[in-house]
């Protein structure tokens, strides 16, 4: 990879620096490989929680390139070149990731497009990452973590185990000229639908934490969910974000101000309403995969058929 002037990321052998103090690029080559692979399954199981924006995308290439390299997740500077993509310069990588985050945030993260369209949206915000190329090294593999993660949020899983290097690649290139069909088809063979299991139920609490109350000045509570806090039960029930998704829709959540994040960081701080004394806590319920409350009547039927009950 080209970089115009002193590169500032290589030793006097031409070697990225790193903090193995390996020499040799063939063999730093391998042990990154090997490195960001085990980051690679660790994110898989345990996702970083962001704002799908430029600091989401830092974050992910920190973890993956922690053990690495000095600069991960840092933005690179100057001139960068690879073949004939000349990528964003340095000092305009930082507004033009901003104008496309904002574009990607006022597509609601892509929750509410059409599932047709749904990889051809990806492989835009893929291939426009991919132009800004962020990191000194490393964006490809921080995209597809990025984009695999995006798709999720929209109600998808991404795999792109299904393509070639090579295929990758020449996809990476017609998108640098606006062309997205490489990546589109890509993304295409490894898109599925997440599945909901429409029996599935939540046991919603919020239990006083006394603690953070005390720390922020205000009553907080955690959200606890069949007994685990949101944000720890996240890690393990995809289907759980749609739910959660769901109850920030109802009408006491909204009135106490309560948002879809703050459900999924595991903590709350409701407003106090004006028919309040003081601030209450948010009423206990039990909802289904897609966030509905379940009624008492509902969930004793529900109960019946578990145990082979005729209804």
């Amino acid at each position: 990879m080209k970089y115009t002037g002193s590169d500032p990321y290589i030793d006097e052998n031409g070697v990225l620096i790193n903090k193995k103090g390996i020499k040799d690029e063939s063999e730093l080559d391998k042990v990154e490989r090997a490195s960001s692979y085990m980051k690679a399954l660790y994110l898989d199981q345990n996702p970083i929680k962001g704002k799908f924006d430029l600091k989401h995308l830092q974050a992910i290439h920190k973890k993956l390139f922690e053990d690495i390299y000095p600069f991960a997740g840092k933005i690179r500077d100057g001139y960068l070149q690879k073949g004939q993509q000349d990528f964003t310069m340095g000092y305009r990588i930082v507004p033009q990731a901003e104008k496309l985050f904002t574009q990607l945030k006022n597509e609601q993260f892509l929750k509410k497009t059409e599932p047709a369209k749904i990889a051809g949206r990806l492989a835009y915000y893929m291939g426009e990452i991919n132009a800004i190329h962020p990191f000194r090294e490393g964006n490809g593999r921080t995209q597809r973590i990025f984009i695999a993660q995006l798709a999720k949020e929209a109600g998808f899983e991404l795999t792109f185990s299904k393509a070639t290097q090579e295929e990758m690649i020449n996809a990476s290139i017609q998108a640098h000229r606006c062309d997205y069909k490489g990546l589109e088809s890509i993304i295409e063979k490894g898109l599925t639908p997440l599945s909901l299991n429409s029996e599935k139920e939540y046991k919603i609490d919020f239990s006083f934490n006394k603690e953070e109350s005390e720390k922020l000045g205000q009553k907080s509570y955690d959200v606890v969910v069949n007994g685990v806090r949101a944000d720890e039960l996240l890690k393990k029930d995809s289907q759980l974000s749609k739910a959660l998704e769901g109850l920030a829709t109802h009408k006491d959540m909204q009135q106490k101000g309560i948002t879809v994040e703050a459900l999924k960081s595991g903590a709350i701080q409701p407003l106090m309403l004006n028919n309040e004394f003081k601030v209450n806590r948010p009423e206990a319920r039990t909802i289904n995969a897609t966030g509905s409350k379940i009624e008492p009547k509902t969930q004793e039927l529900q109960a019946q058929k578990a145990k082979g009950f005729s209804l």
